[in-house]
């Protein structure tokens, strides 16, 4: 028993400085039918630096995996340039996308929350007796990556049919989490029924 604990303790810490990715919160329009189902899709992701690349390509390969034609929006829109809805529009129209999925970056969200000293002490004494030895533990701040998720039906109005946010525990590096990110999307897509 002694031996499984040793092996086990390290396990769980190691786990615990990974990061993970997790729908924090979806929704799905009231107003759409059973028989929406998105077949060729303009992705935009909205994100800092080079990861606008990578989140594109990772977003094309998970949802075409589904049968869905994806389509990068850095084939139309350079990096950083403003880009309006009538420009999305006229590039939707000519190309022929039923759906607009665009990924949002909205920065990091702090928690800070004590964390109890894990050490034992032993109880000493009678009735009136105590506990050898404390506990004063720390308080801890971690961060999480929040990114919203849009889908946009490019028929008619533009109306948005679906959005998720996603938070991802402490990332240490946006190309290792970004595969994560985009799976955990496209699951919550398929779960919400809008793939």
């Amino acid at each position: 028993m002694r031996l499984s604990r040793l092996i086990v303790l390290p396990m769980v810490a190691l786990g615990a400085a990974c990061a993970s990715t997790q729908v924090a919160d979806s929704w799905v329009s009231p107003s759409i039918t059973q028989d929406f189902k998105p077949q060729k899709v303009l992705v935009a992701a909205i994100v800092p630096g080079s990861n606008r690349t990578q989140m594109e390509k990772e977003m094309i390969a998970q949802l075409g995996a589904r049968g869905i034609t994806a389509v990068a929006s850095e084939e139309f829109f350079a990096n950083g340039s403003e880009v309006t809805r009538e420009q999305v529009e006229q590039v939707v129209q000519a190309n022929g996308f039923d759906s607009v999925l665009v990924s949002s970056y909205k920065g990091m969200e702090q928690d800070t929350h004590y964390e109890p000293d894990m050490t034992y002490g032993a109880f000493v004494g009678t009735y009136y007796g105590g506990w050898a030895g404390y506990s004063r533990g720390a308080y801890r701040t971690t961060e999480s990556a929040i990114v919203e998720t849009n889908l946009f039906d490019a028929k008619g109005e533009g109306e948005k049919v679906w959005s998720a946010t996603t938070s991802t525990f402490e990332p240490d590096n946006a190309a290792k989490e970004i595969p994560q990110l985009v799976e955990t999307i496209v699951l919550r897509m398929e779960k919400d029924g809008v793939t």
